[in-house]
C-alpha cells in the first residue's frame, strides 16, 4: 500500500499490491514520477488529470496542478511544498500534500516512486484507448463543424450520435437503473421493460443532444428549427397565472432540456429567472452568453436570469423576481437527499451516485437551507419529493404552472398544464396543498411518457412507516415558515 508520511501521519491509499505493500513509502524527500496524463479545465476552478489513453482520472484544483507540474520537474515533496508555498504566500508547513498523493495513487497515476516502479493496476486497453482519443480528440472537433457547416436539424443530429458514441455505455447503464426504480413501484410496467429502456436510452441521448446543439448554434439557426419542430401547447395557463400580479413559478417537470424550456420563453417574450445547476461543458456561463445572444437577437424577446446555486442570495432573488410578477422557473421533481439533514443513512448507492456525478463532470448542488421532503403517492408506491415549491407559492402568493417537454419523433411539444394557484385562507397547508396538485399532476404525465421521464434516477421510495401515512412528512424543518422569513429579509 502506498503511505504518505508527513510530520508521523499516515495517509493510506487503495493497495498498489500486496508484495510492494512496504516500497512505496512517501516523504518529504520522495521524488514522484507520474504516468502520462492529459490535464483538461473543467468547471469553476476545477481540473480533471487522466491517465493518457486509459479512464482512471481525479479532479483537482489549480493548486494541485501545480503541484502535478512541479512533479514532472523531478521535484521532491519538500521542495514542490516550497514552491507552493512562495506561489500562495502560505507557510511551507501549511501546505499539505498527502490528499493529492493518496488520489494519484488511488488512480493508479503514479509511475514510480523514488525510482521504484508502482504496478500499473489498469493499464490502458485499445478499447480505453479509442474511448480516450474520440472523447478527447475528435469530439469536439466534430460538434464545432456540426455547428458551423450544418442546419440545426442535421447539427443536432450530429450531436446526438456523437454522444451516443461517447457516452453510450454508462447512459444504457443508467437507463437501466431507472428501469429498476420503475419496477419497485407497483405500477411499473413489467411486460415492456426492454422497450422502456431502449426509450428512455433515447431521451436521454436527445436531452443531452439539444442543449450541446443550442449552445453551439446562431439565434437564426435555433429559430428557424423551432419554428419547424417546437410547439408550445397551454400557453393560457401561463397568462392566467401571470394575470394575478404575483408571479408564476413555471414547474417543468424533468421530461426534457432545461435550457429549451427557458429559450422557448424567452422567444415568446416572457422575462423569467432559471434556477438550474451547471451541468459539465454547459455551465452557467455558456447557459448565460447563449441567452444573452439569444434575447438580444431579436426586438422583443424576454429576458433570462440564471439563478446558479440555492444559497441564501439566490432564494432572495426568487423572492424579488416573483414579487415583481415574473416567472420563475424551477423543477421541483428530484428529491436530492442530504443524509445529514434528513436523518436518513447514506447508502451504497449514495456513494456510487456521487461517483457517477464525478464522472460525467456534474457539480452536485448544495443548499445552505435545511432539507425538508414530504412523501406523496406516485405510480402507486409512496416517494419523497421536496416542497420548496409550495412553500414559495404560499409564501409570495405565485401560481405554480406544471409542464413538460415532450418529444415526438423530430418535433418537441412544451405542454402547460393549468395554474394551481394556493388558497389564502388555508395559511401555511396552502403549501401542501399546491405540492399535492403539483405531484399528482406529475403522477399523470408519467404514466403517459414514463420512458420520456429524467427522474427515475433520483427517485426515493418512501420508507415503510412514512408510506403508511403514520408519519406524513418527517420534516426536519418547516419550509413555508422560512420561505415567509426570507419574503421579509433586511
Amino acid at each position: 500500500m502506498a503511505i504518505y508520511r508527513d510530520g508521523g501521519q499516515q495517509h493510506p491509499s487503495e493497495p498498489v499490491s500486496d508484495e510492494a505493500a512496504g516500497r512505496h513509502t512517501v516523504t518529504d524527500a520522495s521524488r514522484i514520477r507520474l504516468r502520462r496524463v492529459l490535464i483538461r479545465a473543467q468547471e469553476s476552478d476545477r481540473f480533471a488529470v487522466i491517465r493518457w489513453g486509459g479512464t482512471t482520472r481525479i479532479s483537482t484544483r489549480e493548486a494541485g496542478i501545480a503541484a502535478i507540474r512541479a512533479m514532472a520537474g523531478k521535484l521532491t515533496i519538500a521542495q514542490i511544498k516550497d514552491k507552493l508555498a512562495a506561489r500562495y504566500r502560505k507557510q511551507t508547513a501549511a501546505v499539505d500534500l498527502s490528499a493529492l498523493v493518496t488520489a494519484l495513487a488511488a488512480a493508479d497515476l503514479i509511475q514510480s516512486i523514488d525510482g521504484r516502479a508502482a504496478p500499473s493496476r489498469k493499464p490502458p486497453s485499445i478499447r480505453s484507448l479509442r474511448k480516450f482519443l474520440f472523447h478527447f480528440y475528435i469530439k469536439e472537433p466534430l460538434l464545432r463543424f456540426g455547428a458551423r457547416a450544418l442546419p440545426f436539424q442535421a447539427s443536432l443530429r450530429l450531436c446526438f450520435e456523437v454522444i451516443r458514441i461517447d457516452m453510450g455505455t454508462s447512459l444504457d447503464k443508467k437507463a437501466g437503473r431507472a428501469l429498476e426504480r420503475l419496477l419497485e413501484l407497483p405500477g411499473g410496467r413489467s411486460d415492456s421493460t426492454a422497450q422502456f429502456r431502449r426509450e428512455h436510452l433515447r431521451h436521454l441521448i436527445w436531452n443531452m443532444a439539444e442543449p450541446e446543439a443550442i449552445v453551439r448554434s446562431s439565434p437564426a439557426a435555433i429559430d428557424r428549427w423551432m419554428d419547424r419542430h417546437v410547439a408550445i401547447e397551454g400557453r393560457e395557463h401561463l397568462d392566467q397565472g401571470l394575470a394575478r400580479g404575483r408571479g408564476v413559478i413555471f414547474s417543468p417537470f424533468h421530461f426534457g432540456s432545461t435550457m429549451l424550456n427557458a429559450i422557448a420563453l424567452v422567444r415568446e417574450g416572457y422575462c423569467s429567472t432559471l434556477v438550474a445547476v451547471p451541468q459539465g461543458p454547459l455551465d452557467a456561463d455558456s447557459r448565460e452568453n447563449r441567452f444573452g445572444a439569444y434575447q438580444n437577437s431579436r426586438p422583443g424577446r424576454g429576458k433570462c436570469r440564471l439563478v446558479k446555486d440555492f444559497s441564501l442570495a439566490s432564494y432572495r432573488a426568487i423572492v424579488a423576481a416573483l414579487g415583481q410578477g415574473e416567472i420563475v422557473i424551477w423543477m421541483a421533481d428530484v428529491f436530492a437527499e442530504r443524509p445529514e439533514l434528513s436523518g436518513t443513512p447514506a447508502t451504497a448507492e449514495d456513494a456510487l451516485q456521487q461517483a457517477r456525478l464525478d464522472h460525467l463532470r456534474i457539480r452536485a448542488a448544495r443548499s445552505v437551507l435545511p432539507q425538508s421532503r414530504m412523501t406523496v403517492a406516485f405510480r402507486g408506491g409512496a416517494v419523497y419529493m421536496n416542497e420548496w415549491i409550495g412553500a414559495f407559492a404560499q409564501a409570495t402568493g405565485a401560481a405554480v404552472v406544471p409542464g413538460a417537454v415532450i418529444r415526438d419523433g423530430a418535433n418537441v411539444r412544451l405542454v402547460l398544464r393549468p395554474a394551481i394557484v394556493p388558497d389564502p385562507a388555508a395559511g401555511v397547508n396552502a403549501a401542501d396543498q399546491v405540492n399535492e396538485q403539483l405531484f399528482r399532476e406529475l403522477d399523470r404525465m408519467v404514466l403517459e411518457y414514463p420512458a420520456q421521464w429524467f427522474g427515475w434516477h433520483h427517485l426515493r421510495m418512501a420508507s415503510a412507516q412514512d408510506a403508511s401515512g403514520g408519519e406524513r412528512s418527517r420534516r426536519v424543518w418547516r419550509p413555508a415558515v422560512g420561505v415567509q422569513r426570507l419574503t421579509h429579509a433586511e
